[in-house]
């Protein structure tokens, strides 16, 4: 088992669930504001990790389907 907590629009968060081809069975536990502070989860990375998610993003590769790889 794995757990995970995602935060996004919730609309954009039903359509991915619903139209990810991966078979697996999603539990919702939770459904609720942002209680956490979205700038300090962001100053905790190093200079490197905030370089690579902000390339990542330019790229797309949080896109579906995904506009880069990792390579």
């Amino acid at each position: 088992m794995m757990r995970a907590r995602v935060i996004g629009d919730p609309a954009q968060l039903q359509e991915m669930f619903e139209r990810d081809p991966v078979d697996m069975e999603v539990t919702i536990e939770e459904i609720g504001e942002f209680r956490g502070n979205i700038d300090t989860a962001w100053a905790s990375l190093s200079a490197r990790q905030c370089e690579a998610l902000e390339i990542a993003t330019d790229l797309g590769y949080y896109e579906q389907p995904r506009g880069a790889t990792l390579k």
